[in-house]
């Protein structure tokens, strides 16, 4: 527009130029009445040829604006390529809401992130929940620009999983400083909260069994003492008074003692000899081995699923699904004829992890809500005889193989616990 006004201006001036040359030079033919001079005839033709140098120059220029202009968009198109590529392959979330708080903005990291499929022409409250924490954050840096950095918050998915979310959040404004909208960045630290958590757990189970290795041994010296006394109280020539309470007193030792032994397998290290593990050979010769109590006779055992092999130690991890298969036998107290417990396993992949994830579940009377906190600690038992340390035992040994395991408080009746082993374990430093 501006260059068309240019070239009109500059061709009205050249013509204005000529007609008023024209004017003199009729006026000093009618005052002279001489015919054209050749001077006159010069004039002319200067002025004809300057317009048209003018005009010459005027399309060279526009020819060169062009080509700018077609730079200028080129270049223009290239950064905002260049913009889409970084967003998109950046492992952060990213999320932009304009005014209104429509998402106009999301990268694959977030909507993996997330667990969303459907972003357009949604508001935020729609896809995050009008009431969590997340969302209360970006509904506060609309209406008030307040800005977050580092903060850490929870999210529940649609599936039900929580993430545990790093987040940073600012406010853009517009020409007058009025907010325009919002962008917010994400980070996935679930995987991270979770290894801490192993970390701190290591930890305590270490400091646990510093402090208790010495203590047991003590305690199963005495036992030994005790129990080789009475001996002698077994006595045949005894009074049978006597002898019952000998016998009573032996047996007491041997409940002790096995305290103790399970204790003591608690709180030394676990030495793992590692090699390639089928745990549906495991989990059946759990079962097989339970089904033979007579306790247990009327428990009907499945094993479903997909059960890949692990690296870990057999040993160890037979003996960790035989006291938590037990434990859920154990749970079926008043539905013995109608008990059952299923072990059902899947291959999953959480961060850049591979694992097999096993359930055990039963359809006993269930844990309380009050009391699932406490399944791991050591001596902590609801039932009526038992020491306590059969969960701690498998939290270590799971633990141990760089595992996880919890009590699924979302099942609705029974009790089921989720285990989670890595395919692969991590190689030892050099």
């Amino acid at each position: 527009m501006l260059l068309a006004s240019v070239f009109l201006f500059l061709a009205l001036l050249a013509l204005a130029v000529y007609f008023i040359h024209k004017f003199f030079k009729e006026r000093r033919e009618k005052l002279d009445f001489n015919p054209k001079s050749p001077r006159a005839e010069n004039e002319t033709g200067f002025a004809v040829a300057a317009m048209q140098g003018v005009i010459t120059r005027m399309k060279e220029q526009e020819r060169e604006l062009d080509e700018l202009r077609r730079v200028a968009e080129q270049r223009a198109k290239e950064t905002a390529r260049l913009s889409e590529n970084v967003i998109r392959e950046m492992p952060s979330g990213v999320m932009v809401f304009n005014r209104a708080g429509f998402i106009t903005t999301a990268n694959p990291a977030v909507r993996a992130m997330l667990v969303v499929d459907t972003w357009s022409r949604r508001r935020f409250p729609e896809i995050l929940g009008p009431e969590t924490a997340l969302a209360e954050l970006i509904r506060e840096c609309l209406e008030r620009g307040k800005t977050v950095t580092r903060e850490t918050v929870e999210y529940r998915t649609a599936q039900g999983e929580t993430r545990v979310l790093g987040m940073s959040l600012s406010p853009f404004h517009g020409p007058a400083n009025e907010i325009e909208g919002a962008v917010c960045l994400l980070t996935d630290l679930t995987e991270t909260r979770r290894l801490q958590e192993q970390v701190r757990l290591k930890e305590h189970l270490a400091a646990l069994g510093a402090m208790s290795a010495g203590i047991a041994h003590e305690f199963k010296n005495s036992l030994a003492t005790i129990s080789g006394y009475s001996q002698f109280l077994r006595d045949e020539s005894l009074p049978p008074e006597q002898h019952a309470y000998a016998e009573k007193i032996v047996e007491e030792i041997r409940s002790l003692n096995q305290v103790v032994t399970e204790f003591l397998a608690i709180s030394k290290p676990l030495q793992l000899a590692t090699r390639a593990v089928d745990m549906r050979l495991i989990v059946r010769g759990v079962m097989d081995d339970l089904a033979r109590i007579e306790q247990f006779k009327n428990v009907v055992f499945r094993a479903e699923g997909d059960f890949v092999p692990v690296e870990g130690d057999e040993v160890l991890l037979r003996q960790a699904f035989m006291n938590l298969l037990r434990n859920s036998c154990e749970a079926l107290d008043g539905e013995p004829k109608n008990g059952r417990v299923t072990v059902r396993a899947e291959r999953t992949r959480q961060g850049e992890q591979d694992y097999l994830a096993i359930c055990v579940s039963d359809n006993g009377v269930g844990i309380a809500a009050e009391e699932r906190d406490n399944v791991f600690l050591p001596f902590y038992t609801t039932k009526k005889t038992g020491t306590g340390l059969g969960l701690t035992l498998v939290q270590k040994i799971i633990v141990s193989h760089n595992g996880r395991i919890s009590l699924d408080a979302t099942a609705t009746a029974g009790t089921t616990f989720s285990v989670l082993l890595p395919l692969h374990l991590p190689s030892p430093p050099s």
